[in-house]
């Protein structure tokens, strides 16, 4: 709603804001806890932290390797995301029901918040990727979540949550950068690093699955709105 502000600090604790006042509402101490074999007295990094659409939990991404899901109002951990795999990325679905993993080692997995149960693995989504990246870089439900959006290095892969079947994919020569949907979820811009790149951002139309545009310039995405370095771009769907 706008009146709170998450921060995770290299000082072990991750604090909860109130806007107007200034005040802390809780500060969490960023333990992985006994699940993932660590001390729970070493230091620690939260590397995102994200409310749930209806802002009753938070998830963080904790030294990389676990995930915690939080109370969002007391900082009570409720549950803990264990893999042996380094945490790339998570996102919650609409519902907030479920969260999606990216790791490390080309797989993403979708847990149960409230259970903490994996509910689904999905391993190298992409046809073919160049090797020595980061696995999956990100993870994203589609605004309707109707499909998951899966990114690595150099490709992305989209799956139908309906049928729970890959429904398209693709390849790019530049690593990307920039990965949104449009707020109806019948598109999906996807922009790429490099000045080189002359297509550098692209349009998936969601409905035909085929690129509606190609676009030179680059794409920066903050809090849903995405542009085109150095200025801003609208697109008529």
């Amino acid at each position: 709603d706008g009146t709170k502000l998450l921060t995770g600090h290299r000082t072990n604790y991750l604090k909860l804001w109130d806007i107007e006042s200034g005040s802390v509402i809780f500060r969490s101490r960023l333990s992985t806890g006994a699940k993932s074999g660590r001390d729970k007295n070493s230091g620690f990094d939260c590397q995102r932290a994200i409310f749930s659409p209806d802002e009753n939990v938070i998830a963080t991404i904790v030294d990389g390797r676990a995930a915690r899901i939080l109370d969002a109002r007391t900082g009570k951990l409720l549950q803990e995301l264990v893999h042996d795999d380094v945490v790339n990325d998570l996102n919650f679905s609409s519902d907030g029901r479920r969260i999606v993993i990216a790791y490390q080692g080309d797989a993403a997995i979708v847990w149960d918040t409230r259970t903490g149960e994996k509910l689904k693995t999905y391993e190298k989504p992409f046809h073919s990727d160049y090797s020595g990246h980061p696995g999956i870089t990100k993870a994203l439900y589609s605004p309707d979540d109707s499909k998951l959006l899966l990114v690595g290095h150099y490709g992305i892969g989209l799956i139908d949550l309906s049928t729970d079947e890959e429904w398209g994919n693709s390849l790019f020569e530049m690593p990307i950068e920039h990965t949104i949907f449009s707020q109806d979820s019948n598109y999906l811009i996807i922009s790429h690093q490099s000045v080189f790149d002359s297509e550098g951002t692209h349009v998936w139309d969601l409905k035909s699955g085929k690129f509606a545009s190609r676009n030179a310039g680059y794409l920066q995405s903050k809090n849903g709105i995405a542009g085109k370095r150095p200025y801003l771009a609208l697109w008529d769907e």
